[in-house]
């Protein structure tokens, strides 16, 4: 997967809007994890990555559990390399 810098940054842009939307209570990582994501998974890992985690962590919140933002996107993350791992 090859993309040029400017894909790359609007993939990363879409990526903390979504999180920002349906995590908005979890501090969204720094713009340069975005940017990694971007140049490491397709698009919709990435997508899927962000909501798998938003799900989790409304999960949690509802059985009374704190789901940190580092654990968040260490979750994202793993979903993330999973989904683009059965892609290939």
């Amino acid at each position: 997967m090859t993309l040029t810098f400017s894909e790359q940054k609007r993939i990363a842009e879409q990526a903390l809007e979504l999180w920002q939307i349906v995590l908005p209570h979890s501090q969204a990582p720094e713009r340069y994890q975005f940017l990694m994501w971007a140049g490491m998974f397709p698009e919709t890992s990435i997508t899927r990555g962000i909501n798998r985690a938003a799900q989790k962590f409304l999960t949690m919140r509802d059985t009374g559990k704190q789901m940190s933002a580092d654990d968040a996107v260490r979750y994202a993350n793993s979903v993330m390399r999973s989904e683009s791992q059965r892609a290939a």
